[in-house]
């Protein structure tokens, strides 16, 4: 993924994981300890993720591009500032 999508990645990671793999965190919180079988766990959920991950940025180029926007378009920029409101003098 790119560089720029990292963080959407560990944002959307954790809630994925928490519905769609809900012992996965439990087993881990409880054992604080990786084994075989949760590590065959973490790895389904993650390609799942992945695949979902995926899919959902190619959507989102797709429409950027059908927009007519550039891929450094498709990078989320901060709001401006608002300019203060001039009060009218009396």
């Amino acid at each position: 993924i790119d560089v720029s999508e990292v963080r959407r990645f560990e944002k959307e990671l954790y809630p994925f994981i928490e519905t769609n793999y809900p012992n996965v965190m439990k087993t881990l919180r409880e054992k604080k300890a990786i084994d075989d079988g949760l590590r065959d766990e973490i790895k389904k959920a993650l390609d799942a993720f992945k695949e979902t991950f995926k899919a959902t940025m190619e959507a989102a180029k797709a429409d950027k591009a059908a927009a007519g926007k550039t891929a450094a378009d498709v990078a989320e920029a901060p709001p401006a500032p608002k300019a203060p409101e001039k009060v009218a003098a009396h």
